[in-house]
């Protein structure tokens, strides 16, 4: 729920940002609590009914983050508030809408965890990962600059809400290049360790863009790092895991697979769980080695052939490890081992 009150606290400053300068700031009052409420409705996707925990979480950013629909619904939504509230034309509350939708989905998109913004077509989502789904350093300007036009004249709203969409954007593409920078060092040295590699995931650690880990892909076998902005030198210390994944050789067809691998873009691996009755499937992208946040028990000993047979797939919650924060702190500055 936390995660869930923070996002959508980024989503309501950039979309009441977008509205006061869409309208120039005027009755911008008024135009921040609609835009609060609207930038508010995707994410209610959580909420619906699903079938088990990974149809929840395949669901989530679906239709309710696709451009198209948006675009679809936007006229209909407008026309809504408008017989309501007659602040505005229709056609300001048309732009209001349709900008608001469309900005929270683009958004999304520069998360881990992706968005399908072409929904109904386009595949898998749409990922960046070049900033962390809590980003203290994007949310708390953005909050303050929102605050202060709410309570300031129509000029200076306009002014504060411009303020803070270019703050934030500014800062998007200092993420960006710093994943880029991240990416670059790490080919370099992938080549010099001569560690060969099918693909590279390169991710902010919690709640900063300072501290980057990586994921190197390499057929049954990956590697984990981290690297920050701030090391004095460029190396990279390479911790390598087993994925594990003849232990899912013979359920390779199931579903359940087809659709873990979908979700996780194949960043993923398998572990053995309750005294090698169950296994589970890890999404390498979200978390590290020691705790990852998509974990999902796809099957356990059903007989007493001991084979493993697939069950409905359940999450396996996990939070922050004590000392990680203070470890992730600490590691940004120097190379401490995490």
């Amino acid at each position: 729920m936390i995660q869930f009150a923070m996002d959508s606290l980024s989503q309501i400053a950039l979309g009441a940002s977008i509205a006061i300068v869409a309208t120039s700031g005027t009755k911008h009052r008024r135009i921040i609590f609609w835009a609060a409420f609207l930038a508010t409705l995707p994410d209610l996707d959580i909420f619906f009914p699903a079938a088990n925990d990974l149809e929840l979480a395949l669901s989530h950013r679906t239709w309710t983050h696709s451009w198209i629909i948006q675009s679809l619904i936007a006229p209909f939504a407008a026309w809504l508030i408008y017989k309501i509230d007659k602040t505005l034309n229709y056609l300001h509350w048309l732009l209001i809408v349709w900008l608001v939708w469309v900005t929270h989905s683009a958004l999304d998109v520069f998360t881990v965890y992706g968005t399908h913004i072409f929904w109904p077509f386009g595949g898998e989502s749409i990922f960046l990962a070049n900033v962390f789904i809590i980003d203290p350093l994007y949310t708390l300007p953005f909050l303050l600059t929102l605050i202060l036009a709410f309570f300031s004249k129509t000029k200076n709203a306009y002014r504060l809400a411009t303020a803070g969409l270019i703050i934030s954007n500014v800062y998007l593409l200092w993420t960006l290049s710093a994943q880029k920078f991240i990416f670059q060092r790490t080919v370099v040295e992938l080549k010099k360790q001569n560690i060969s590699y099918e693909k590279i995931f390169i991710g902010p650690t919690y709640f900063n863009s300072f501290l980057w880990r990586i994921v190197v892909l390499k057929k049954e076998k990956y590697y984990e790092a981290f690297s920050s902005v701030f090391d004095k030198t460029p190396n990279i210390y390479f911790s390598s895991y087993s994925r594990n994944l003849n232990l899912i050789s013979s359920l390779k067809k199931e579903p359940v697979i087809k659709k873990l691998k979908y979700f996780s873009h194949d960043y993923y691996a398998v572990e053995l769980a309750d005294k090698k009755r169950s296994i589970r499937v890890v999404d390498l992208r979200m978390g590290w080695s020691a705790n990852y946040y998509f974990k999902y028990k796809i099957a356990e000993i059903k007989s007493s052939k001991k084979t493993y047979k697939i069950v409905t797939p359940q999450r396996i919650t996990s939070r922050p490890l004590k000392g990680e924060i203070k470890n992730i702190w600490n590691r940004i500055w120097n190379k401490t081992k995490l």
